[in-house]
């Protein structure tokens, strides 16, 4: 119970459930017993499950449609809070980001899709909301939790498309920035969009006693953060080169008057070497 346990390999993508995740069907089980039978109660720990299953698939959704653009999908691991896959890197093209990003959420959308027809053969009143409380009979109780796994996954499509950077919605939120003012501004706007989303996140959970929010909120805020941190680290990379021998080499890729990372400084070409321009030593914003 204290390692991660492997699943499978659909796809060639490893699944894994996360020790941690354990914690919250104990909890629903013994929660639920407050209310209801043992019986009802395992149900409704099924119910969990499965919408876990579902969780699996949205995240395979995000997995296959990286694949599709040659992104490949390191594994997919569950934890309390839902899915993370871990791609081996993230698209800067807008328009590969929108499609990996929504392609989640078009996964439970499918899920409701398919469900619906089922529930609406069991009563022809599937949104009625009112009548939630699973009966005594089998395919009453089958009706109640089919009804339930399908608004679940509406539940998940809505969620995940907030505008809270990093869920799908804060994704998609940076792929569409992104046309505009470019992938690392798009980033920053983003991160910190999804920083007040954190905050609304915490308060909501705290009010609703709803703590697994608060660990979302908690989730979203340290993964914002590894985000501007990748974005750094990929800057101070690119930027880590001998910018003297690279002019020299080929003065051409370069502008008569360019930024030197390393000296902090404009140079232009002097005499087939870069002279600092003193006039303006900083770099404008």
């Amino acid at each position: 119970m204290f390692t991660s346990i492997k699943l499978g390999s659909p796809f060639g993508i490893s699944v894994y459930i996360h020790p941690a995740f354990w914690l919250l069907p104990i909890f629903y089980l013994f929660s639920n017993l407050k209310a209801t039978s043992l019986f009802h109660s395992i149900l409704e720990v099924g119910l969990l499950f499965a919408v876990f299953f579902c969780v699996i698939l949205h995240e395979f959704g995000h997995a296959l449609a990286a694949r599709f653009f040659g992104i490949q999908t390191r594994d997919i691991t569950i934890y309390p809070m839902g899915g993370v896959a871990r791609l081996e890197k993230m698209s800067h093209d807008p328009f590969e980001e929108l499609v990996i990003a929504l392609s989640g959420p078009a996964v439970n959308f499918l899920i409701f899709f398919l469900l619906l027809p089922i529930c609406i053969q069991f009563s022809p009143t599937p949104f009625d909301f009112e009548n939630l409380i699973p009966p005594n009979s089998f395919l009453g109780s089958l009706n109640h939790y089919l009804k339930m796994l399908m608004f679940s996954n509406l539940g998940l499509l809505i969620f995940n498309l907030l505008p809270i950077f990093p869920m799908d919605g804060g994704r998609v939120l940076r792929a569409l920035l992104n046309l505009a003012v470019g992938f690392s501004n798009a980033t920053i706007i983003s991160v910190t969009l999804g920083n007040l989303g954190a905050i609304f996140l915490v308060f909501l959970g705290l009010f609703s006693s709803n703590y697994i929010l608060v660990l979302l909120a908690f989730f979203v805020f340290i993964a914002g953060r590894q985000e501007l941190l990748l974005l750094k680290n990929k800057y101070n990379r690119d930027t880590n080169f001998n910018f003297t021998s690279a002019w020299a080499s080929s003065p051409s890729n370069f502008s008569t008057l360019t930024w030197d990372p390393q000296q902090k400084a404009w140079v232009y070409l002097d005499g087939e070497q870069p002279t600092p321009f003193s006039n303006n030593p900083e770099r404008p914003a």
